[in-house]
């Protein structure tokens, strides 16, 4: 992929982390948890179980769940705009290692809680995050140069 596709990607995906964070920040106000609802109920099996009105710790998860998932978004989108072009390998690196830590955490530590269909949820963002860094990143001019010759 080129830098600036990679680019690109990251920024995207950063946003869909933001915006995620977000909803789950604010779930965690009683009068607003309806919107992490069917998150939950999709990754907590059997249908039905998840209540409708979420103990004050559940709460708390959901506000360092969102503010950790806006951090690592705005982080993503710092590395990608400010660092990829200068560091790109360490910057892949970074992003490669952090991602597969976080899916093979949270995708174990899901599947013994109970909610192993959060897995499934994280294979969405794992690919989201990995696509672009999955293989070495090329500069926009060697891809340029290639396609000339």
């Amino acid at each position: 992929m080129t830098l600036e596709k990679a680019t690109s990607w990251l920024k995207f995906a950063s946003w869909v982390l933001i915006g995620f964070g977000v909803v789950s920040a604010i779930s965690a106000h009683p009068s607003l948890n309806f919107l992490s609802r069917p998150f939950a109920q999709a990754a907590i099996w059997p249908f039905g179980t998840v209540s409708a009105a979420p103990e004050l710790e559940t709460r708390l998860i959901w506000a360092i769940m969102g503010g950790i998932s806006i951090g690592w978004g705005v982080m993503i989108w710092q590395l990608a705009t400010k660092l990829l072009h200068k560091e790109t390998e360490t910057i892949r690196s970074i992003l490669l290692t952090s991602t597969i830590a976080w899916f093979l955490t949270d995708s174990a530590a899901s599947i013994l809680s109970g909610a192993g269909f959060n897995a499934v949820y994280n294979a969405g963002f794992l690919a989201l995050f990995l696509i672009p860094v999955w293989r070495p990143i090329t500069s926009n001019k060697a891809s340029t140069n290639r396609a000339i010759a």
